[in-house]
């Protein structure tokens, strides 16, 4: 009987460690898009600074006052 419970006990335990083991990879999956997305927004904010600087650029040659 006590085997019987421990062969119980070890199947849950192999089961738990199969399910960890899938949310583990899944967290690494939502890291690295993470990365992604923090790389692409920095783009874009590069982007629309230098979009603002010609803004500014052109302002002053057109002298135009805000």
């Amino acid at each position: 009987m006590e085997e019987n419970v421990d062969n119980l006990i070890l199947e849950q335990l192999k089961a738990i460690r199969a399910d960890l083991s899938d949310v583990k990879g899944r967290l690494e999956n939502v890291e690295v898009s993470q990365r992604s997305m923090e790389g692409m927004m920095t783009s874009m904010f590069g982007y629309m600074r230098n979009i603002d600087l010609r803004v500014e650029h052109i302002e002053e040659k057109l002298e135009i006052d805000q």
